[in-house]
């Protein structure tokens, strides 16, 4: 001991004091500095995946404006080619109801000769039943018989191509 001073507590104390902190830098230091190792690695991971998709949003995001942009070009050109096939349709349907008329049309008409034609056959059947009825009137009374032959004279003037007045 010199000057009071023991150097074996010294160096027991300094002994103690590099256990103490390599102790300390073992179960400490390592764990909290790998910790902190870790931690910054995700935090750096997080930074690049968010400047990652932050980059894709901003491609998405000019991607979009420019969808809006021709967006007004589309809406045109899908307007105008609704407007042409809604012009084909009605064009069409005026071409089948066209079509359709002119067969009720025509249909008419042929309803129309139809009946005309019963008309007339029945007006026909009416007047040769009048004539019957007439001629038998005529043939039964004997006073009428000059009637009888000038209406026998008239037909057959008729039955030769000409009128009651000789006429063709």
């Amino acid at each position: 001991m010199i000057l009071g001073i023991d150097f074996l507590q010294i160096f027991l104390h300094v002994f103690n004091i590099v256990i103490l902190f390599g102790g300390m830098y073992i179960l400490v230091y390592k764990p909290v500095a790998a910790f902190m190792d870790n931690r910054e690695k995700e935090y750096k991971e997080t930074e690049e995946k968010a400047v990652k998709l932050l980059s894709e949003a901003e491609g998405k995001k000019k991607e979009y404006e420019d969808a809006l942009a021709n967006a007004g070009e589309e809406i045109k050109k899908m307007r105008d080619e609704a407007e042409k096939e809604v012009a084909q349709y009605k064009l069409k349907e005026n071409e089948a109801a066209r079509a359709e008329a002119l067969k009720i049309v025509e249909d008419a008409k042929a309803e129309g000769a139809r009946r005309k034609a019963g008309i007339v056959d029945g007006a026909k059947k009416d007047i040769s039943r009048m004539i019957e009825e007439a001629a038998r009137k005529i043939m039964e009374s004997d006073d009428n018989m000059p009637a009888f032959e000038s209406f026998l004279k008239e037909s057959e003037k008729q039955d030769a191509g000409g009128d009651t007045d000789g006429r063709k």
